[in-house]
C-alpha cells in the first residue's frame, strides 16, 4: 500500500471492505469518485500486486491473496469499516436489479459488517429463496443457517427462516439436521405456529422414507388445524399424508387424499401443491398398475417448468426416468434428470 498515492490507497481500502472480490462500479458508487480515478487506483493496485482483474467478468477485480486483504482491513478503525460498509450497502440498494442478481449475498455481508444483522438476515433469506428457485439448494442452506443465527427466537422472522432452513436441509438429505431445527422451533413456538412446523417435519421425514415418524408429525399438524373445508394448510397436510400413504403401500388412501388436496390446489392456483399431488397420483397409478403414470409424471415436469419450480421439475424427471428403467425405455429421461440437477448446482 505504501507504493500507492493517498487517493488510490483509499479506494483499495473500499474494495477490501466490500470483499475479496469487488466490482468497479460498486467502488465508484461507494466512494463517489469519478470512474477515471477508480481506474487509476485499480491500475496502481495491479502494479503493486495487491489486486488482479477477474477474467470471467470485465468489471470485477479480486485481491491476489486473502491475507493481503486482511492486512489492508487491519489498517482501518472499526468505525471506518462500518461507515464504508454502510455506504457500499446503500449503493447496492439504490439499484434493486443488483440485489436480484449476484450482489444479493454481497449486500448481506455488507449489512453484517455495518452492524445491521436484521437487514443481513433479510438479504440472506432473499438470496436463499432465489437459489432455491434455481434448484441450488446446497447454496441456500448455508445462507439460511447464517440468516437464522442473526434473528431472535421471539421474532416471527426467526420462524420464517427456520421453516425455510428445515425444508432446504430435508431436500438436500440432511434429515436429522432438519429435525433438530424443527425441535428448536417447537420448543418456543406458539400453538398457531406448531402446525406449519410439524408439517415441515413430516415432509422432511417423508423425504427419508421414515414413514411412521412422518405420519406422527402429519397427525400432530392436523391436530393444530381447525377442520375447515378448503383450507390451504389442510390441503398441504393431505398432500404429505398422501405421500406417506404411498410409502406404506396404501394406494387407495393416498389417491383419495391427493385428489382432495389437488382440488384445493387447482382452485387456489397453488402450483407447488399441484405438483406434489400430481406426483403422488402418478406413484399411485404405478403402484396399482393402472392409469398412465408416465403421462402423470410428465405433467409434474411441465408444472415445474412452466411455474419456475425446478425442484419439482427434477422430481418429475426422476420419477419418469425410474419408470422408463422398469419398462426398458430409452435412457433419455435419466440423462435429462442428470443434466437438470447439474445445471441447478446439485
Amino acid at each position: 500500500m505504501s507504493a500507492l498515492d493517498d487517493g488510490s490507497a483509499e479506494l483499495i481500502r473500499v474494495g477490501a471492505v466490500i470483499g475479496q472480490r469487488f466490482d468497479t462500479e460498486l467502488i465508484r458508487a461507494t466512494s463517489g469518485a469519478p470512474i477515471e480515478t477508480v481506474v487509476h487506483a485499480l491500475r496502481a493496485g495491479v502494479q503493486a500486486q495487491l489486486v488482479t482483474p477477474e477474467r470471467s467478468e470485465s468489471t470485477a477485480f479480486e485481491f491476489r491473496h486473502a491475507l493481503t486483504r486482511e492486512a489492508i482491513l487491519e489498517e482501518l478503525f472499526p468505525f471506518e469499516r462500518i461507515e464504508i460498509a454502510r455506504r457500499a450497502l446503500g449503493a447496492l440498494e439504490r439499484d434493486p436489479l443488483d440485489l436480484d442478481d449476484s450482489f444479493g449475498e454481497q449486500a448481506a455481508a455488507l449489512a453484517e459488517k455495518a452492524g445491521d444483522t436484521r437487514r443481513a438476515a433479510e438479504l440472506l433469506l432473499q438470496a436463499a429463496r432465489r437459489a432455491r428457485q434455481r434448484g441450488a439448494l446446497s447454496s441456500a442452506v448455508p445462507m439460511l443457517d447464517r440468516a437464522w443465527s442473526f434473528m431472535n427466537q421471539t421474532e416471527l422472522e426467526w420462524f420464517e427462516i427456520g421453516e425455510a432452513l428445515l425444508s432446504a436441509l430435508a431436500t438436500t438429505g440432511a434429515v436429522d439436521e432438519a429435525l433438530a431445527v424443527g425441535e428448536q422451533m417447537l420448543a418456543v413456538a406458539r400453538p398457531e405456529q406448531c402446525a406449519n412446523i410439524h408439517l415441515a417435519m413430516a415432509r422432511a421425514t417423508a423425504e427419508a422414507s421414515r414413514w411412521d415418524t412422518a405420519g406422527g408429525h402429519a397427525a400432530a399438524a392436523r391436530n393444530y388445524v381447525e377442520d375447515v373445508p378448503g383450507s390451504l394448510i389442510g390441503a398441504r397436510i393431505d398432500a404429505v399424508s398422501a405421500e406417506i400413504a404411498v410409502g406404506q403401500g396404501r394406494f387407495d388412501d393416498a389417491a383419495l387424499l391427493a385428489l382432495r388436496a389437488m382440488d384445493i390446489a387447482e382452485r387456489l392456483q397453488d402450483h407447488e401443491l399441484q405438483a406434489a399431488t400430481t406426483l403422488v397420483i402418478g406413484r399411485c397409478e404405478r403402484g396399482r398398475g393402472e392409469g398412465n403414470p408416465a403421462a402423470t409424471f410428465d405433467s409434474v415436469v411441465r408444472i415445474g417448468r412452466e411455474h419456475g419450480l425446478p425442484t419439482w421439475q427434477l422430481r418429475g424427471l426422476m420419477e419418469r426416468s425410474s419408470l422408463a428403467l422398469w419398462e426398458y425405455e430409452s435412457p433419455h429421461g435419466i440423462l435429462d434428470a442428470r443434466e437438470h440437477a447439474e445445471n441447478a448446482g446439485a
